[in-house]
């Protein structure tokens, strides 16, 4: 990714956000995503009748945005552009740190796979340019724009992990604030945007750039 020399304002105002701001987020989960926290955790949601990681306790059926069929949630979206008030669509999650976009077919297209070695619980994911077309299509039909999130932990490496030490306990199942939660979380390296500049790139040369006006950078 090309370097960019930026001059930022701080005494100026660059966004108002008001009242009747609406924002919409679909997620990157995918189906096999359960509440396959321990019995008693305070992270479960599931009624105590059902046994954890049942299929009962597995809410992102058919949910992730690179499969939901956008008819189901095209609707809303209308619903509620349609009062009058600006409408976010926000694409991402905890998830969208590992993702590749896949523009040309060049790119390792790899599902979400579990992987307890990960504190969010997977690894891999793939967005491709058509369900990338699809859902800017559904916003220009429903009057929203999109803030996109973006892959920030292309090409960073994980500090404690390596082949003389590897990770040698779930770190999908350590507590939010234990002690081995920044073993499984610390990365360093710098972000490998190339990516993310082929995606933008694309988008302006296919004339979407106009409906994604904000991007959003974060590392679970």
């Amino acid at each position: 990714m090309p370097a960019v020399d930026g001059l930022l304002a701080l005494g100026s105002v660059l966004s108002i956000t008001d009242d009747a701001f609406v924002c919409v987020t679909m997620d990157y989960w995918p189906a096999s995503k359960c509440h396959f926290w321990p019995a008693g955790s305070r992270a479960q949601v599931c009624s105590d009748r059902q046994p954890v990681a049942s299929a009962d306790c597995c809410p992102w059926q058919d949910a992730s945005l690179v499969d939901l069929p956008l008819s189901m949630i095209e609707p809303v979206l209308k619903a509620l552009a349609g009062e009058g008030r600006p409408l976010t669509l926000r694409l991402g999650g905890s998830l969208q740190d590992t993702l590749v976009y896949q523009i040309d077919g060049q790119e390792d297209c790899r599902p979400f796979v579990q992987d307890t070695t990960r504190y969010i619980g997977y690894s891999g994911g793939c967005l491709k340019l058509e369900r990338w077309l699809q859902l800017h299509e559904m916003c220009k039909r429903a009057g929203c724009q999109i803030l996109f999130g973006l892959n920030g932990l292309r090409g960073l490496r994980r500090t404690h992990v390596s082949p003389e030490r590897p990770i040698r306990y779930d770190c999908h199942m350590t507590e939010h604030y234990s002690r081995e939660r920044a073993r499984c979380t610390s990365y360093s390296g710098e972000w490998d945007g190339s990516n993310s500049w082929q995606l933008l790139t694309r988008s302006a040369q296919l004339n979407l750039s106009r409906r994604t006006t904000l991007l959003e950078a974060t590392r679970s």
